[in-house]
């Protein structure tokens, strides 16, 4: 009689206990998921654009002193160049731009994860120049505020 009763008693505390021990594991997972995703620290992305209007243009880029890589205007929408490139993570960029004979203005920019850190253009251009743009990585970060 005593182990009927004993039966009757844990019986019901047995789909009780798989349920505790389905919910300590979502619950653990939902703490440790996050917690392992959030260890890999995002990929700071610098990117940079050249652009001019009237012409177009030539020019290098060089990333953390390695060895120099051209380009030139790649995209003309009515009468408006750019070029655009993705260079990813790095310690230090250098870029050079020379307009074309015929373009008014140069401009480079440099984004670090979508947002502009820096900027330098040349407008009211006669001839040919050229236009450098250095960027140490997170060099914003320590810019006196205005």
């Amino acid at each position: 009689m005593d182990q009927l009763l004993m039966q009757l008693m844990i019986a019901p505390m047995i789909p009780i206990k798989n349920f505790v021990n389905k919910f300590k594991l979502h619950l653990l997972l939902l703490l440790v998921f996050p917690a392992l995703t959030g260890c890999a620290q995002l990929v700071d992305e610098i990117q940079f654009k050249v652009m001019s209007t009237g012409a177009g243009f030539t020019g290098y880029y060089i990333v953390d002193s390695r060895e120099p890589k051209y380009f030139e205007d790649d995209s003309n929408v009515s009468g408006n160049f750019s070029y655009s490139k993705n260079a990813g993570e790095l310690k230090f960029i250098e870029i050079n731009a020379q307009n074309k004979v015929g373009a008014l203005s140069v401009t480079i920019k440099v984004y670090r994860n979508d947002v502009k850190v820096k900027e330098i253009a040349l407008d009211a251009i006669t001839g040919t120049k050229n236009l450098n743009l250095t960027y140490k990585f997170r060099e914003e970060e320590n810019a006196p505020k205005p």
